[in-house]
């Protein structure tokens, strides 16, 4: 018999033995929990369930025990009605913790229960972790959890839920909810708001997932009236009806007890969401707080009703504040047109070091900190620092990256990098990257990082690069040199068979790089009178800068000139692209080369592309023995006979964002 079993038949637990302070040596031992194991996946009610059943163990278990759930399913029985764990939802009456095995742990509801799935009492702390909570469908709130204690979900799925209000989650007024690394998905508020989540208390959101939640009225996501803190997490996909704020509502309760209405997002992405009235990703009434934030591709649906990304309006005797620091905003839409904020009458926004694409409306004046864009002049930002009217922000496609949630990462040459002021106010950005990561923080949501190393010899000298082989000053930067409209250049003066380049040593260990320079031949001869053809004109090296993994190859045989890229094996035999005609003029090319996944894995791949067309794709190589470590640019392999003086500018390289030429 356990020490646990054995209590329980004396009618009550054992207690520590109470001894006189004069014998203590130190504080009383804490008790013990008991860890206890369902071995029956039913549920008897009326009876507070069976031996061995989860709601009986429930009932049995002392303060601060833990029950662990196998992979089964639990169809929770009975009416509901009552708050004593006999029948209908498992009441939580005790500090509990309900332990699963993952995704293969369901609760549910079976035919017979019309209830909703689990209720927190007040007082009480639950902690659930590694299981889900499904299928709940009731004619009350939260059907999925009801929560008046302290409720903490780690590694917790709540999903496809039916309520009036709060389908996943009701957080009563009472009750503090703590939610990490978990999922709240296809739940529906079928009368009210709030699909995943209705928030009347405290609630952490962190490193979760908010999608695909419906509501008939708002909040399609999360309707918060409470105290809410979100972060690094994604709220998407979800819509509400006819109400406001498709991802997430926030607003002052003033109906009865007045109740705050707080909300901060940080580190997170709203995208995605829709709504049939104002504020498809967000829509505020009350005080919120929004920063390193993406909000993109949210909609509201009627004609006229503009906020497709965030709406800021005056309700009630609230008094709207909201503020968004270094979020971008992207992509949003109302029915005909983008639209990304509305600014209603008597509500205060505050931007700063925000990307404002898809414009403003409303009659309210922003209050800028200073260092916003807008792509366009209808937010009336005139901040120190405010860039209006820019026409494009350059942003690439929202995608994962390297943070916990998509994100737009600026592209190399967006207006919004380093203009956003020294002082970054927050000391990373969405991703957790560091700012600044240039002589200013860039505007926006995200530091752009991926650039590895860029030069267009601007310095009038070659000192950006890590070294130069000039052959006693054959290789130079001139303003004859330069190309795309740029003031300088990089020349290299061939006379005899020495090796004129730049070197780059920025890379470290790339499994992944690109390149994009220009290259003028400007009537450059490798030799053709002693049948030499070729000169390779950029180099990618391995770590130690031993072993060529992909070189560019210049060729010129009667007069015409064609280029080519040849990438390397492991067995050291070469892939070769084949060349490709190229006219005796400027001309930009995009090289990129990506190491194979495993020792046997074939889908290494190199590319070459001029002037925006791609020439050439090796796929399926098996290059895994190296990673890059170094490149050089300029003239190599030079043989007997070479003259001339080609050119060459503006040399960017990146792992993985795209390179457009310059305008």
């Amino acid at each position: 018999m356990s020490r646990h079993q054995a209590s329980k038949s004396m009618g009550r637990r054992l207690r520590p033995l109470v001894l006189p302070a004069v014998l203590l040596a130190g504080a009383a031992p804490a008790a013990v929990a008991d860890t206890l194991t369902v071995t029956d996946c039913g549920d008897s009610t009326p009876g507070g369930g069976g031996p061995g059943q989860l709601r009986r163990l429930m009932n049995d278990a002392g303060a601060g025990d833990v029950i662990m759930i196998p992979a089964c399913t639990i169809a929770l029985t009975g009416g509901g009605g009552e708050d004593a764990n006999d029948r209908g939802d498992l009441d939580v009456t005790k500090n509990l913790t309900l332990q699963g095995t993952g995704d293969g742990t369901v609760i549910t509801g079976s035919g017979t229960l019309s209830d909703r799935l689990l209720h927190v009492l007040p007082g009480v702390t639950a902690t659930l972790t590694n299981l889900v909570i499904s299928g709940g469908n009731a004619f009350t709130n939260g059907v999925g959890i009801d929560n008046a204690g302290e409720l903490h979900l780690t590694s917790v799925t709540v999903q496809q839920n039916t309520a009036i209000d709060g389908g996943g989650i009701y957080n009563e007024a009472t009750g503090t909810l703590f939610v990490n690394d978990s999922t709240l998905s296809g739940n529906h508020a079928a009368l009210g708001s709030g699909g995943a989540l209705y928030n009347s208390g405290t609630a952490s959101i962190d490193h979760s997932s908010i999608v695909q939640n419906t509501a008939t009225g708002g909040g399609g996501g999360i309707l918060n009236k409470g105290i809410l803190f979100v972060s690094f997490s994604t709220v998407a996909g979800n819509a509400g009806g006819n109400g406001v704020g498709g991802g997430i509502s926030n607003y002052s309760d003033t109906s009865g007890t007045p109740t705050p209405g707080f909300a901060t997002v940080t580190a997170s992405t709203i995208s995605g969401n829709s709504v049939q009235y104002g504020g498809g990703g967000i829509i505020n009434s009350a005080t919120m707080i929004v920063e390193n934030t993406t909000i993109s591709g949210n909609s509201t649906g009627f004609t006229g009703v503009s906020g497709g990304g965030v709406y800021n309006s005056f309700a009630g005797s609230a008094s709207p504040v909201l503020t968004l620091r270094r979020v971008t905003l992207k992509d949003n839409t109302m029915v005909g047109g983008p639209s990304a904020i509305y600014k209603g009458s008597g509500a205060d926004l505050r931007l700063e070091g925000t990307i404002v694409s898809g414009g403003c409306s409303g009659s309210a004046t922003i209050t800028s900190f200073g260092h916003n864009l807008d792509e366009g002049t209808s937010c009336g930002l005139a901040g120190s620092g405010d860039l209006t009217g820019v026409g494009n922000a350059k942003l690439g496609p929202l995608a994962q990256g390297t943070g916990p949630t998509a994100t737009h990462v600026p592209l190399f040459d967006s207006p919004a990098i380093d203009v956003g002021g020294t002082v970054c106010v927050t000391p990373t950005d969405q991703r957790g990257v560091a700012r600044p990561q240039g002589a200013e923080c860039d505007i926006g949501a995200v530091e752009w990082t991926d650039v590895i190393f860029q030069d267009g010899f601007n310095s009038g000298n070659m000192s950006a690069w890590s070294l130069s082989s000039s052959g006693g000053g054959n290789l130079s930067v001139t303003p004859g040199a330069a190309l795309a409209s740029t003031a300088f250049g990089l020349q290299a003066a061939v006379s005899d068979t020495t090796g004129l380049y730049v070197e780059d040593r920025s890379p470290s260990a790339e499994n992944r790089y690109r390149a994009r320079f220009y290259i003028d031949p400007d009537d450059y001869d490798p030799g053709e009178l002693q049948g030499h053809f070729r000169t390779r004109v950029f180099i990618m090296f391995d770590d130690a800068g031993t072993r060529r993994l992909s070189a560019v190859v210049l060729k010129r045989q009667l007069g015409n000139y064609s280029i080519m890229q040849r990438c390397r094996r492991d067995d050291d035999s070469q892939y070769d692209s084949g060349f490709f005609p190229i006219s005796n003029a400027p001309h930009w090319v995009l090289v990129e080369w990506r190491q194979a996944s495993g020792p046997s894995s074939a889908d290494g791949f190199c590319e070459l592309g001029v002037d925006g067309a791609t020439l050439s794709t090796l796929t399926d190589v098996q290059n895994n023995v190296s990673t890059l470590g170094m490149v050089r640019l300029g003239t190599m392999n030079v043989k007997a006979g070479a003259t001339g003086t080609p050119y060459f500018d503006e040399f960017v390289s990146t792992r993985i964002g795209a390179i457009p030429p310059l305008p």
